[in-house]
């Protein structure tokens, strides 16, 4: 079988980096008789490419481009590289593909009404534009792979035509033995220059407009005013996420006068998670759109309390180990602060309510069931 792996949307931050760099290290070992062809912008460097599989780098110059490329140029490589199959890895694919497609819809803000209400005109106007095209894309595939049933959900909440035998519930696996080295100094110092007794809230992410930060100090800066003890909130943003959101951030923790218990951290690097996780009691998770979220994931393997916007994805991730507030809501967030804070009982009782098992599947497995639709006959053909 020859797979080709659309990615060209994939950073390497966040959720495209982990779900594209996990499925690739895994190609192998899920089938070695495959053959994999992976295209990724030139912004993604991949500088071994593991096993079986051959790298193709494509330079973008704009949207025009990339809708050009997708529609017209990956069609004809299609036909080119004589493909069995193509995997659609970050929400768009081929409108029309000359062979089967699977279309791993991951990404929430197309469909998430919490964040479509903060949409103004313009910007609402252009997510619908692309939103039809996805919906053509998913039309024209024979499965849409989603990793929560929330997501699944959320697409045919919009599109409700589209068949429910057509989706498929993948996860996202996470390997926690690849989590546990020691955090560098700096973010070491960070942690540990804290009054004694500092209840330390942590926050894994990016600074994106649908995470929902400027609320959280909002939120924090009450729960500060309220609480006896000392309250930190630690962040591992940076300014390549977002520079303008970012700046605003930054300028939005001064005029709160919050410069003394907001940290940031910066980027962490995955293979110390689980440390940061351990030296934290609490995770805000405020992001108002996701798709799967796995810093809930982690906090749940990790036994720490969680403190989140009450989505449907988040409560299908967190489950009884988080307590929720309304999205919006200040005042709710802001009590959560100060209980989780006052209450160790609470955290641990949070804490401990983690998912029983394994977390989730193997990234061979995520693949060999990838592979295994791949191959599986379609009803219609």
């Amino acid at each position: 079988m020859r797979v080709l792996i659309h990615a060209l949307a994939a950073l390497e931050t966040g959720g495209s980096d982990r779900h594209l760099r996990g499925m690739l290290s895994s190609l192998e070992a899920a089938d070695p008789s495959a053959q994999y062809v992976v295209y990724v912008s030139t912004a993604f460097p991949i500088r071994q490419a593991p096993g079986r599989v051959s790298v193709r780098s494509v330079p973008l110059h704009g949207q025009f481009h990339r809708l050009w490329w997708d529609q017209v140029v990956f069609p004809m490589i299609t036909v080119s590289e004589r493909a069995d199959v193509v995997w659609a890895t970050l929400s768009f694919g081929m409108l029309r593909p000359p062979v089967r497609q699977i279309a791993f819809q991951r990404n929430a803000m197309y469909y998430c009404p919490a964040y479509l209400e903060t949409l103004g005109r313009r910007d609402l106007l252009v997510t619908r534009i692309r939103r039809a095209l996805l919906y053509r894309a998913m039309r024209a595939s024979r499965w849409i792979i989603t990793p929560t049933l929330a997501m699944r959900d959320m697409i045919r909440g919009v599109h409700p035509e589209l068949p429910s035998d057509r989706f498929e519930i993948m996860p996202h696996p996470y390997d926690p033995a690849v989590a546990r080295e020691p955090l560098s100094g700096a973010v070491a110092s960070a942690l540990a220059d804290a009054p004694p007794g500092t209840v330390r809230f942590l926050y894994v992410g990016h600074i994106l407009s649908f995470k929902a930060l400027p609320f959280v100090l909002d939120a924090f800066r009450r729960a500060v005013d309220r609480t006896a003890r000392p309250l930190r909130l630690y962040l591992t943003i940076a300014p390549e996420d977002w520079p303008q959101g970012f700046d605003r951030f930054v300028r939005r923790v001064e005029a709160l006068d919050l410069g003394q218990q907001v940290v940031i951290l910066g980027k962490v690097r995955g293979e110390t998670i689980e440390r940061l996780y351990r030296a934290c009691d609490v995770l805000v998770f405020p992001s108002l759109c996701e798709s799967f979220g796995f810093p809930l994931l982690e906090a749940r393997i990790y036994g720490l309390p969680i403190v989140a916007a009450d989505t449907a994805v988040n409560r299908e991730m967190a489950g009884e180990g988080a307590l929720y507030y309304a999205p919006g809501d200040v005042e709710g967030a802001a009590k959560l602060f100060e209980l989780t804070a006052a209450d160790r009982e609470l955290r641990r009782s949070l804490a401990a309510r983690r998912p029983s098992g394994p977390p989730g599947p193997t990234w061979v497995e995520y693949s060999q069931r990838c592979l295994e639709l791949s191959r599986a006959p379609a009803q219609d053909e």
